[in-house]
């Protein structure tokens, strides 16, 4: 899964490869609470289940939350609209990292059931907006690393209208047996079981009737309809799954291949010190020894920002004395020149008036009274 407090993208691990501590002694051979890896994989068919009693009951459980939050920085490995370091790896303008129109976030990988749902599509978002206001020291932990971001976003995103259902399928599990004299592991036996997973769907187009009544589909059909899907930490580890993870991962979600922008409800950014809620009268420049600062209206942090036009970058205040943009310049001079054709054209058609009405009266004769 993702780094501590979704700050990361998934790392790069083998797909589907999920480690879990049993804490016991493996026939002798290996210590008490020595970590053991397992290799699980999920095949097909995927069947969602929107009508099941377990999903009936999460969707009344409050377990959803209304909003969740993504943080996104230069390191990252999940494209981002919110993103325009000069040197990210990952910038949607590199070649061969497209962003596609419409996603706010979008994994490297691409979801296909076919692969075993690799995990490598997965990116982390936190369920809780107070990890990002009142607890800050896990920004400051970035900014002392040695390869620090420098330009953190905060997005909130909307998840209140996700649809719970539970996903039915297939699951192999292979342990494996490390040994530092081997260069390959030894595979056990494989076992095969079908598994319960708590998931939740994101639909462009809403189901309008009761979900007690909604019929059984295939993963595909949500995902060829435009759907998207989310899974949340906590209900992964109590699941058929058994997810093992860290407590720095409680209340992540994760969403599934893609976010779109619709979705995305505020940005904020964070200069190394402070997250910034709110447009105020002070410009947002990051703690980093380059010039970055933060732009309300591509809600992106700006490279040597042209600051003369302040306004998008804070809000005014008494005294500003703000130099006129260029292209506003052009437009106020054709006004102008617009202007001075239309009062030029009405004197020459005076002018030509005037000239009418003393030919006229020249060519009329006089009436004489003899």
């Amino acid at each position: 899964m993702s780094s501590a407090i979704g700050l990361e993208v998934i790392p790069q691990q083998e797909a589907s490869t999920i480690e879990k501590d049993k804490g016991e002694k493996d026939k002798g051979e290996k210590d008490k609470g020595e970590k053991v890896k397992t290799q699980s994989k999920l095949h097909g068919p995927h069947i969602i289940k929107f009508n099941c009693k377990d999903a009936l009951r999460r969707g009344n459980s409050g377990v959803r939350p209304q909003r969740v939050y993504r943080y996104s920085h230069e390191k990252n490995g999940t494209l981002s609209k919110h993103v325009s370091r000069v040197r990210h790896d990952t910038h949607p303008d590199n070649l061969g990292l497209i962003l596609l129109e419409g996603n706010a976030f979008q994994s490297k990988a691409t979801l296909k059931t076919e692969d075993d749902l690799n995990p490598r599509t997965y990116f982390a978002a936190l369920s809780r907006e107070c990890e990002t206001k009142s607890n800050p020291i896990h920004f400051h932990d970035f900014f002392t690393r040695r390869k620090v971001p420098r330009c953190l976003v905060v997005t909130g995103i909307d998840t209140s209208k996700l649809v719970p259902a539970t996903l039915v399928t297939m699951m192999s599990t292979t342990p494996v047996d490390h040994d530092p004299d081997q260069e390959s592991p030894a595979h056990i036996a494989t076992t095969t079981v079908k598994v319960r997973i708590p998931i939740w769907i994101d639909e462009d187009i809403r189901y309008r009737g009761n979900l007690a009544d909604r019929k059984d589909c295939e993963l595909d059909e949500i995902l060829h309809s435009g759907g998207r899907f989310w899974l949340s930490v906590d209900e992964l580890r109590t699941s058929d799954f058994r997810l093992w993870v860290s407590k720095k991962h409680q209340g992540e979600w994760l969403a599934i291949s893609s976010i779109p922008e619709s979705s995305v409800k505020r940005v904020m950014p964070f200069d190394g010190a402070f997250l910034h809620t709110t447009k105020t009268t002070e410009v947002i420049r990051s703690r980093c020894p380059e010039p970055y600062h933060w732009n309300f209206d591509t809600e992106r942090w700006d490279h040597k920002a042209d600051l003369s036009d302040y306004r998008p970058y804070r809000l005014e205040k008494i005294g500003d004395k703000r130099k006129t943009p260029p292209t506003r310049i052009r437009e106020i001079a054709a006004i102008i020149i617009g202007y001075l054709q239309q009062v030029e054209n009405q004197d020459s058609d005076a002018e030509a008036e005037a000239e009418a009405d003393d030919s006229s009266s020249e060519d009329e004769a006089p009436i004489s009274d003899f």
